[in-house]
């Protein structure tokens, strides 16, 4: 996969201390959502599973990064940021 993103992306260095913060952040996302799922009662369908879990994934690990001041945390909010506002003004 790496080779992949390379040879479309060109080449990029990552900090092995960004790197850490990126795993770790994604191990403690998963131990939640693994948590939540869990606590779901078993009778649960997959969909409202989905709609439990993968939210609760994508918040608690873009709210890691950003705590930690992953600078790519702060580009995906920037970005939802505006396209929040582009939908509130209809643009």
């Amino acid at each position: 996969m790496r080779r992949g993103l390379i040879s479309r992306l060109g080449s990029f260095d990552l900090p092995s201390s960004e790197l850490a913060k990126l795993w770790i952040a994604a191990i403690i996302a998963a131990i939640l959502s693994t948590v939540v799922r869990l606590s779901v009662p078993v009778s649960t369908t997959p969909v409202p599973m989905l709609l439990y879990t993968v939210p609760l994934n994508a918040v608690a690990y873009l709210g890691i990064t950003m705590w930690w001041d992953v600078p790519e945390a702060a580009v995906l909010t920037g970005r939802i940021g505006q396209v929040a506002r582009r939908m509130r003004t209809g643009r």
